[in-house]
């Protein structure tokens, strides 16, 4: 199918434009016939191919990401970081990079023990915090181990 497309600025009208429509795919891909410029390249997509089912955006509490965020660096201090490290010396697992797991485990376990009740009264669960605790974790442990060889 071809369809003229009439491109403005304003209330001038610039150019008329044939476009070529390939309906095969995920949508149409519109293309000039005449190959004008591959900058005039671009695609539609229908509804049945839409990346996310919505239009609206999903609204972020930033209050309680900020919230959360300070009660990770609150219950992951550096002592708490430390420990875990002495940890996996006590327990002679080998410090390098396939023990992180080891670390990750110690970490939660004794955050949850020790911590619990803080967490709960500002209002978030484990299942809240598992996730920025571990990448401050396991960022602070490999920060570690590069500076055990020297990086």
């Amino acid at each position: 199918m071809n369809y003229k497309i009439r491109i403005t600025s304003g209330d001038k009208l610039d150019d008329v434009i044939d476009f070529n429509i390939n309906m095969i795919g995920e949508g149409i891909v519109w293309s000039p016939i005449d190959n004008i410029s591959s900058e005039l390249i671009f695609k539609t997509k229908g509804d049945d191919h839409k990346v996310s089912k919505t239009q609206d955006k999903v609204p972020v509490d930033v209050e309680r990401v900020n919230s959360l965020n300070a009660l990770v660096d609150v219950v992951l201090g550096e002592g708490r970081l430390e420990q875990g490290l002495a940890y996996l010396k006590e327990e002679n697992i080998p410090l390098e990079k396939s023990s992180v797991p080891h670390f990750m485990k110690w970490i939660n376990a004794d955050i949850e023990k020790e911590e619990l009740d803080t967490i709960t009264d500002n209002g978030f669960t484990m299942k809240d915090v598992n996730k920025p605790i571990s990448e401050k974790a396991r960022k602070w442990y490999f920060n570690q181990l590069d500076s055990l060889v020297g990086l």
